[in-house]
């Protein structure tokens, strides 16, 4: 694996992991915290390799779907492991 490919993998899961953190801020439902994220996630690492490459690559679209399913499982973990250790900001109001 190149570092590139590292470093844009990294970034895309530090990029669901914000994204996750703002809508913790609106709401505390994981279901739409990790499809929301998921999807700003993805659409923006996608628009990232177009303005990069110039072009629609043939495969665009497999490429969107698998980072939705990578931003959403990086999320999700992310929720999880906020829920596991009972940290106060990932716990709704109780």
């Amino acid at each position: 694996m190149e570092w590139t490919t590292l470093v844009s993998h990294l970034l895309l899961a530090l990029f669901a992991i914000a994204a996750s953190f703002a809508l913790l801020f609106v709401t505390k439902s994981p279901a739409i915290i990790t499809i929301v994220s998921a999807s700003v996630a993805a659409g923006a690492y996608m628009l990232y390799a177009r303005l990069d490459l110039g072009y629609w690559d043939k495969f665009a679209a497999v490429a969107l779907v698998v980072s939705w399913v990578y931003s959403v499982i990086v999320s999700f973990v992310f929720l999880a492991i906020g829920r596991f250790f009972k940290w106060s900001y990932f716990l709704g109001n109780k």
